[in-house]
């Protein structure tokens, strides 16, 4: 890196994408700081500037990831079953990340969490008049199962075939069948 990078701010950004690349080949807990930094030509010390420990660059990626997640499932949903094998594309797309998402100490009820239950509580028929009831439910529900689909799928626990079927039956009972999904898999350019 040169010296006119680091003085433009690019280092924390750099960091950031080095660890991301790091991810996607290794789990969260192999990668360290200091092995980022030699990756990118820094220092350990220049590093620290940015991020004071390992789990501060942690919290970092997580929110990174929640960020992508959400922009993933807004570029991709315009039906409940999209929304629910987009979120899993991008689960088995990006496993690493994805577990990072779920372990961090950053909270999963971030901004763009709420973002992500909006998408899901947009996409389910309900009382115009009563959002905070059956409308927020099924949409929570469909977040929950979604997310539990995709941790069974990534611990090997079910094939995504299965966890498709079980998206797609979901999405049939709660929207009176006016969500058939007719392109399996469309929505996930993460795998």
């Amino acid at each position: 890196m040169s010296k006119s990078q680091y003085h433009h701010g690019s280092v924390r950004q750099d960091l950031v994408a080095a660890a991301l690349e790091a991810l996607k080949t290794e789990p969260y807990d192999a990668i360290s700081l200091r092995k980022i930094s030699r990756s990118i030509g820094i220092s350990a010390t220049a590093a620290y500037r940015h991020f004071e420990s390992k789990s501060d660059l942690m919290c970092e990626l997580a929110a990174t990831g929640r960020a992508m997640l959400a922009q993933h499932l807004a570029q991709r949903s315009d039906r409940l079953a999209h929304l629910g094998k987009a979120y899993l594309g991008f689960a088995t797309g990006n496993p690493n990340l994805f577990g990072l998402m779920c372990q961090s100490a950053a909270p999963f009820s971030s901004g763009k969490s709420d973002a992500i239950s909006r998408q899901c509580m947009q996409l389910v028929p309900g009382n115009p008049g009563d959002p905070a009831t059956a409308t927020l439910v099924v949409g929570f529900e469909a977040w929950a199962l979604a997310h539990g689909l995709a941790r069974l799928v990534l611990e090997g626990q079910i094939d995504i075939a299965a966890a498709e079927k079980v998206l797609d039956g979901y999405a049939e009972r709660n929207t009176g069948g006016t969500q058939r999904n007719s392109d399996l898999g469309a929505a996930n350019k993460w795998r």
